[in-house]
């Protein structure tokens, strides 16, 4: 077993893509590795080199045990990667839509506000309104211009959203293997 603080080193590790085995773990969609990270303290909220935190992983997989288990045990809802994108934004389905709106909910969080105010955005707030224009293929605000090659626009409380976010750097293999 993993004890003490060495152990905490040990089981937030990472590869060179800063991949945790708890990022792996929810990956490969496997719960039971995942309750035996988090349950030898395993950080839920470690984020790898794009700014991927375990739940971002499950809610663009669609797995909704393990994102709901990591929800249980303090999951940053209101994290934001590297692409400014929050766990809701990449969910694959309405299921994960709706599961992910009612922890925002009951959790009173402005999903807006808390983007706009996370660590990565404060060093790159002035590129956001760019960055979003890119990610909507050019679009203004208006829908004028070129249609997006890859939208994903967060859903309204309820509605479904259309599109898909991409675990883009999540699908493949990893380097840490951990036996429980």
């Amino acid at each position: 077993m993993l004890r003490g603080e060495a152990g905490k080193e040990i089981i937030d590790s990472t590869n060179t893509d800063g991949i945790s085995a708890l990022h792996q773990a929810c990956i490969d969609e496997n719960l039971e590795v995942v309750e035996f990270l988090v349950n030898h303290r395993a950080n839920v909220n470690q984020a790898d080199n794009e700014g991927w935190t375990p739940l971002h992983v499950a809610a663009s997989c669609g797995y909704m045990e393990i994102a709901e288990y990591l929800l249980k045990h303090s999951a940053n809802i209101a994290a934001v990667n590297s692409d400014g994108d929050v766990p809701l934004d990449i969910a694959e389905d309405d299921c994960m839509e709706t599961l992910l709106w009612a922890e925002i909910t009951k959790r009173g969080i402005d999903i807006e506000a808390a983007a706009l105010g996370s660590d990565i955005n404060k060093t790159w707030r002035k590129e956001l309104p760019a960055l979003r224009r890119q990610k909507r293929g050019g679009r203004s605000s208006s829908g004028s211009g070129p249609a997006p090659v890859r939208t994903r626009r967060r859903p309204s409380p309820g509605g479904s959203g259309a599109g898909g976010g991409l675990a883009t750097g999540h699908r493949g293999g990893s380097a840490i293997n951990v036996e429980a």
